[in-house]
């Protein structure tokens, strides 16, 4: 059997609510920079084969691993 709630205020509801949206949109953006990070990861792995993933992290900035799996997942 469903029981009632109490109702909240809707300060409260609008609280929730407004962090529940910042956390998708902390999510989204995460998700946007990996993108581009994984695009120019690729453009430079294309361009330049010989490279290693280590050259490749320097020049884009980011961590040797992120080159590994974008590597791996695009079979480059």
């Amino acid at each position: 059997m469903l029981r009632m709630q109490k109702p909240r205020k809707w300060k409260e509801q609008a609280a929730e609510l407004y962090q529940f949206m910042e956390g998708i949109s902390f999510g989204i953006r995460i998700g946007e920079e990996g993108l581009i990070l994984s695009g120019r990861i690729f453009q430079i792995a294309k361009q330049d084969p010989s490279l290693t993933n280590e050259q490749i992290a320097a020049q884009v900035g980011c961590e040797i691993q992120e080159v590994e799996s974008t590597r791996e997942m695009f079979g480059i």
